[in-house]
């Protein structure tokens, strides 16, 4: 395929950090919280003018949300700077250390930081308003009423704005990348996740990279698609996993290749891109949440997973060896599987590989769950089958359909051909110019 390379990045000359500004909070629980944002000066080229407007506090469902507004008015400048959306639900980036020593999400900390930032003065980077969450959550108290809260910001405001990011902690991020992205229908702007390791106020600290990165690629790019930006690389959503708790590398894709990567140039494989939609946005609501996930390993008590089988569940991942190989010689596990199924429970099987498709033809242990009416998934990770499956639930299909589903890709989220599923990843990449 052929490169393309054009300049991305612009100078920020003439601006200054040195002037401060005061937003003060106004709502129906008036309470008075000084925030201090450093604002850029006015240059010669554009006359001083008032940099901040008043923040309100808006309620949506049961989270109660703090808006900022943050316009630079610098589009007099740049006419075509864009304009985003940030959606801070909590998570690492905007954290603090409690009195113990334990980190823990600050309400308002995020906004005063970013606002600190230089980089935003620049014109690349676009302009912004931010809703918070109150309180800020960790990603492990993130449940789909969040996820729905997310999407219902994006769909108020989807004409207001070019683009949305939403600053999330790590640990279920892969999580609420797959349920937007099943929610989102005909989504023909860039919905942005990221998040960090470390604290935004460390020293040293990722938080930074990947905000700023995030906030340029909501704002500058026409991929219409929820995506992960993490430590340079941009992953479709529904197909990362978090592979390390402790490096900044914290994400991986293992089944589809990156869409792009930040480095000394910005490397954009376009054609792995979703194509944009012919009709109008909309958001598919609902998640059932009586979904189990059961790992194998050699010896696993029948009881244990007969038990797990009883109603409520309605959806199982089987999380399985290899190409989706299950214990043949259990009897009373393809037993309580084949019982499950007869009631109308949709088992998915996929695979405990990082790397690799789940092929229920390949091994007699695997075609043995086929034959009592399991559902292959593929190269699905965990979170886009449990993501997938809680949506499709709770829509108003009938269970052969929700099977039928559950082997296509809706959203680029699994690769139905089995082949090409265990090829490498590797593409070309189109490479712009920082």
């Amino acid at each position: 395929m052929k490169q393309i390379r054009r300049r991305l990045w612009t100078s920020s000359k003439g601006y200054s950090t040195s002037s401060r500004q005061r937003l003060t909070k106004y709502g129906s629980n008036t309470r008075c919280n000084d925030y201090r944002f450093v604002a850029p000066k006015a240059t010669t080229t554009f006359v001083q003018r008032q940099l901040f407007s008043t923040s309100t506090l808006k309620r949506d469902d049961d989270h109660e949300t703090t808006l900022y507004e943050h316009d630079f008015k610098l589009k007099k400048l740049n006419p075509k700077r864009s304009h985003i959306l940030i959606i801070y639900t909590g998570g690492t980036v905007g954290m603090k250390k409690g009195e113990n020593g334990s980190l823990k999400p600050e309400p308002g900390f995020l906004s005063t930081q970013l606002s600190m930032c230089p980089e935003i003065s620049d014109p690349l980077v676009p302009t912004y308003d931010i809703i918070e969450f109150t309180p800020p959550l960790d990603s492990s108290d993130i449940l789909p009423a969040e996820w729905e809260s997310i999407a219902r910001y994006v769909e108020k405001s989807y004409y207001d704005y070019d683009g949305f990011l939403v600053l999330h902690g790590t640990d279920t991020m892969s999580y609420t990348a797959s349920a937007l992205s099943f929610m989102f229908e005909n989504l023909a702007k860039p919905v942005v996740i990221t998040g960090s390791q470390i604290p935004i106020n460390n020293v040293i600290n990722d938080a930074r990279r990947n905000l700023i990165s995030s906030m340029v690629i909501a704002g500058s790019l026409e991929i219409c698609e929820v995506v992960i930006l993490f430590n340079g690389k941009i992953f479709r959503g529904n197909r990362t996993t978090k592979i390390d708790n402790w490096g900044l590398a914290a994400f991986a894709s293992p089944n589809y290749p990156d869409l792009g990567r930040f480095g000394i140039d910005l490397e954009l494989s376009t054609q792995l891109w979703l194509k944009p939609p012919k009709k109008r946005f909309q958001v598919n609501y609902g998640f059932d949440t009586n979904v189990a996930i059961l790992h194998l390993f050699p010896g696993m008590s029948t009881e244990i997973i007969s038990n797990l089988l009883l109603p409520p569940t309605k959806g199982l991942i089987l999380n399985t060896f290899g190409t989706g190989n299950a214990p043949k010689r259990q009897e009373e596990l393809v037993k309580q599987l084949k019982k499950a199924v007869a009631r109308d429970v949709i088992v998915v099987v996929t695979t405990q590989c990082l790397k690799g498709t789940v092929d229920l033809n390949a091994y007699d242990t695997g075609t043995t769950l086929e034959r009592i009416g399991c559902t292959g998934g593929f190269d699905l990770t965990t979170e886009a089958a449990v993501a997938k499956l809680m949506h499709l639930l709770k829509q108003d299909i009938e269970t052969h359909q929700i099977k039928s589903l559950m082997t296509k890709s809706l959203k680029g989220e699994l690769t139905e051909d089995i082949d090409r599923g265990k090829r490498s990843n590797k593409v070309a990449a189109t490479v712009i110019d920082l």
